[in-house]
């Protein structure tokens, strides 16, 4: 039996960890000056949005995130809520907050979550800064799950709520659909061509792209014609995008829905969900946790207690009865997330090459080593 090597070498996470400090620190009197200016252009705006009279005393700290998307919170001091200021100061950045805007429109129009609609971000103002869109928004909370689960030491609770707000949402938007070819070739194909065609030349990317086809070739044939749950998926959706109060963990809101889709596989969330809070509470990189469950799924290793629970939460969310198996929802998950990441990183200087292969290179070595087929065919 041959042994697969999972964990991501020390050398590549010291070298990714400080390549991004290295970005943060070139962006950041970038962020500074686009966010002052913001706020000034938004004052000048709109005297009658009452969020505006917060900004006023706002002194300017961004949270600079890793993509090029600055956000800073404005909190209320007299409840949980807060204004959210969002400035994107790189194209990458801009594409997503322009995606972000039309999906909230798009969602708060839908009559059919009115019932949900309390969870997404009213967006109050919006505009441009020099061709570079920015919005201010009005948000329920400054918590967010995974300050609470820092705070408390524990996620089983709060990812129980996280999953259960996100499955009544689906229930709201999704409905049982036939993956035609042209859903096939949103869902599966795209993100792993995107994947693919940004592995640099130097990292093997042959090689990488091989592979990737493969993977691709087999998801294909493998869903085309199933009938799964497809609707409205967030698409980014782990602790630190849901908002929670800060008294109960009740969950009060999502938040960052640049990755949005009306049409995915309703499967995503969840699963990205219960990967990434999985990750997390066992300190590992979420690439490191898919390629291990790869290498358990082709009997490359055995899985621990812990991992058989997981992959029993991840079969509950892939139930066989819809067509698509668990191993093959993990490996579609993944892909969407992959792309996703590489999408809001691409404005980066250093990007599409070097972040992809010292980000992804790992998942992609260990399904060549496992067998694509062995483990993605029905």
């Amino acid at each position: 039996m041959t042994t697969t090597t999972l964990p991501l070498p020390r050398a590549e996470i010291a070298l990714r960890d400080r390549y991004e400090r290295l970005l943060f620190g070139l962006r950041r009197r970038r962020v500074d000056e686009a966010l002052r200016a913001v706020v000034d252009e938004a004052r000048a705006t709109d005297e009658r949005v009452e969020e505006l009279e917060r900004l006023a005393r706002l002194d300017i700290e961004p949270l600079i995130t890793r993509t090029g998307l600055a956000v800073t919170l404005v909190p209320d001091p007299a409840g949980p809520g807060c204004v959210v200021v969002k400035v994107a100061t790189d194209r990458a950045s801009a594409r997503e907050l322009r995606a972000e805007s039309r999906a909230v429109t798009a969602l708060r129009e839908d009559p059919a979550i009115a019932a949900w609609v309390r969870h997404i971000p009213v967006q109050v103002l919006r505009g441009l800064d020099r061709g570079r869109p920015w919005v201010i928004e009005r948000s329920p909370s400054t918590t967010t799950c995974l300050h609470l689960e820092r705070r408390l030491g524990s996620s089983d609770e709060l990812l129980r709520g996280a999953l259960a707000a996100i499955e009544e949402f689906q229930r709201l938007t999704s409905r049982a659909t036939t993956l035609t070819p042209t859903l096939v070739e949103d869902i599966v194909a795209s993100p792993l061509r995107s994947l693919a065609a940004a592995w640099p030349a130097w990292a093997g990317a042959d090689v990488a792209s091989r592979t990737l086809d493969e993977v691709e070739d087999v998801l294909c044939s493998a869903v085309s014609g199933v009938t799964a749950q497809v609707g409205w998926t967030h698409g980014d959706y782990w602790l630190n995008n849901i908002l929670a109060d800060p008294t109960d963990g009740t969950v009060v809101g999502v938040i960052d829905w640049g990755g949005a889709s009306p049409t995915d596989l309703s499967g995503r969330d969840p699963t990205l969900l219960t990967l990434s809070t999985y990750s997390l509470a066992h300190g590992m990189d979420l690439n490191t946790l898919v390629g291990r469950l790869i290498a358990i799924y082709t009997a490359a290793t055995a899985p621990t207690a812990a991992e058989a629970r997981l992959m029993n939460d991840l079969e509950n969310i892939w139930p066989s009865s819809q067509g698509i198996t668990a191993r093959q929802g993990l490996v579609l998950t993944w892909s969407a997330y992959a792309a996703l990441m590489m999408r809001k990183r691409s404005g980066n200087i250093l990007l599409p090459g070097s972040w992809v292969h010292l980000r992804f290179a790992q998942v992609v070595r260990t399904l060549r080593e496992a067998g694509v087929r062995r483990l993605l065919a029905p």
